[in-house]
């Protein structure tokens, strides 16, 4: 089964690649949060597991669902798509069924990349289709509070982060799709997506 880019998008508009992009950048850092495209299914069959760099990113079923989807969107469609024993192989203790960092804002993450790939040991194709986007997780702002005891003459302060929640908010980024896109619309897509693989965040 062959799927489009647009059957996977978020509601930004953003392609599997471009939101494991995203799910990166906790890692790596924007400048260097990128999802190239495949260059030849045949020689380049898929994306292959976490490297050192990534693991804290990587290593977890959501980043797993988003890259294979990322694969089977390109010119070769499931030939690519590794089994989650494969791509996790360098992972001591991987999240399931979860995304472990803060989401980065600007992004949203599909229902469909949260599904269990345990069951099948392979990240469903048919299944993420049917599944479709909603609800989805996003960053919420943080938010501090300051608690004052006058009683003993002292003040408390803690802060604490809101969970990711299932709306959109903070100040979007300006991110860039495809390989070779410098710029984005405004919606982060750039005015080519359709014809361009893979993803890659800038300007945040």
């Amino acid at each position: 089964m062959a799927l489009s880019y647009s059957q996977m998008e978020n509601s930004k508009g953003h392609s599997p690649c471009l939101i494991a992009a995203y799910l990166l950048v906790p890692c790596v850092g924007p400048v260097h949060a990128e999802i190239p495209g495949l260059n030849d299914p045949d020689t380049t069959p898929g994306y292959g597991g976490p490297t050192q760099s990534t693991l804290a990113c990587g290593c977890n079923t959501v980043m797993y669902s988003l890259l294979q989807a990322c694969t089977a969107c390109q010119p070769g469609g499931y030939r690519g798509v590794l089994s989650w024993s494969e791509y996790s192989a360098n992972c001591t203790d991987p999240t399931l069924l979860s995304y472990p960092n803060p989401i980065p804002p600007g992004t949203a993450i599909p229902a469909w990349a949260f599904q269990d790939v345990r069951r099948t040991g392979k990240f469903d194709l048919v299944k993420a289709a049917l599944t479709g986007d909603t609800p989805e997780s996003s960053a919420s702002p943080s938010s501090t509070t300051a608690t004052f005891s006058a009683t003993l003459g002292t003040m408390a302060a803690s802060s604490s982060s809101s969970p990711p929640s299932s709306t959109s908010s903070g100040a979007p980024a300006s991110p860039t799709a495809g390989t070779s896109a410098e710029s984005g619309d405004g919606q982060g897509k750039s005015s080519n997506v359709g014809a361009i693989a893979g993803g890659a965040v800038g300007g945040m």
